[in-house]
């Protein structure tokens, strides 16, 4: 299996849990497609031969992204304040049949991590792959993990550090729920519960969402610091005017009262599965309506001002970013590349700027919106 094929069954099945999904068209304040600010999402970055799957800012003059390469090779770039440039990684990885890096994650300049996958022999067979880089170089760690499917990472330092992951469709196993110390990796048990990806304030405040493994059902968890506490999601109004049980695939928070939580609802199964989402305020959930075609939410990132980027899945394909902004959504068309739409496989917030980050497998590009 190449590794498109296999990051086409992966990061589908992060995202919608379960099924596919066919269209919804839900309507809400909505501006037309416009740009939002200035300056808008510009392309900086384009190298035919990169795939760019992930990507992490720990300051304005620190970015890196990480992918594949046309010859299937794990790739990290860095951002040094003016340019992108290629990091050199430990020999070895990407092995004989090649890999990719997915999850980026980091907290200053000289502690940043990257998880992935090696491909050990022809075919979907998952050899973890996880790096860190202490501000020198990039090194692989050995770890207790196994080989699994890690969907996630918080990273506060070099001795704190959350690892997350859910089985795929492909039949990989998920990493589960991991803490480093900087000396040991500890798995938290969460019953038959495994958690797919995280959204994080402080290592005291973490917000995650995942899958229960026995019955098929998914949640949201929050981390205070000592316990995970599962918080309870109320159903979410379709088309047919009913109430539907929500199933969580991702977390955004960026605040205490400004949470927000994207999955999918369906009618019955002849109808599929459609794009939900809810907000946080603090106290309870209220649902907020996805403008357009919208079968579920690949991508989101803080916008620096209380505001939020989206990444979704229309059923035509890749269309306009969605950025929530003054209480509804403003459609932002992105930059075409070679006479076709971009699809951003990952967002990543500037920490303490309005500026963001976005990377594209299938454009080869790095996109920025702000300053």
């Amino acid at each position: 299996m190449s590794i498109r094929s296999a990051l086409g069954i992966r990061s589908v099945s992060r995202v919608l849990i379960v099924g596919a999904a066919v269209a919804l068209a839900m309507s809400t304040g909505l501006a037309s497609a416009q740009p939002s600010r200035s300056p808008g999402w510009r392309v900086v970055y384009r190298n035919a031969e990169d795939s760019f799957l992930a990507v992490t800012a720990t300051a304005s003059n620190n970015a890196w992204a990480a992918g594949f390469t046309r010859t299937s090779q794990p790739f990290v770039r860095h951002w040094n304040g003016r340019s992108w440039g290629s990091a050199t990684l430990p020999t070895g990885v990407g092995g004989k049949f090649g890999g990719f890096l997915q999850v980026l994650a980091g907290s200053s300049a000289s502690n940043a991590w990257a998880f992935g996958e090696d491909f050990g022999v022809p075919g979907p067979t998952v050899i973890s792959v996880v790096l860190r880089w202490d501000g020198k170089r990039w090194s692989q760690l050995t770890t207790p993990l196994g080989n699994v499917v890690i969907g996630g990472a918080a990273v506060f330092s070099a001795a704190d550090v959350w690892v997350f992951g859910c089985p795929d469709r492909a039949g990989d196993p998920g990493a589960g729920t991991w803490h480093y110390n900087g000396r040991h990796w500890t798995p938290l048990r969460l019953g038959n519960d495994d958690i797919c990806s995280g959204s994080a304030l402080s290592s005291r405040d973490i917000w995650a969402t995942g899958v229960n493994l026995v019955a098929g059902g998914t949640f949201i968890t929050h981390w205070n610091g000592t316990r995970w506490s599962h918080v309870k999601t109320p159903p979410v109004t379709l088309s047919d005017g009913k109430r539907h049980t929500f199933l969580a695939s991702s977390v955004q928070a960026i605040s205490d009262r400004n949470v927000w939580a994207f999955g999918n609802a369906s009618i019955d199964s002849s109808e599929g599965l459609f794009g939900g989402v809810l907000h946080w305020n603090g106290h309870s959930w209220r649902q907020v309506s996805l403008p357009g075609a919208i079968t579920a939410v690949l991508n989101s990132a803080s916008d620096g001002q209380g505001g939020l980027w989206v990444t979704a899945h229309y059923t035509t394909g890749a269309g306009p970013e969605l950025h929530f902004t003054g209480g509804r959504w403003v459609q932002v068309a992105l930059p075409r590349v070679s006479g076709q739409a971009v699809a951003l496989n990952g967002l990543a917030l500037v920490p303490h700027t309005t500026s963001v980050w976005g990377v594209s497998a299938n454009s080869h590009v790095i996109l920025k919106d702000g300053p």
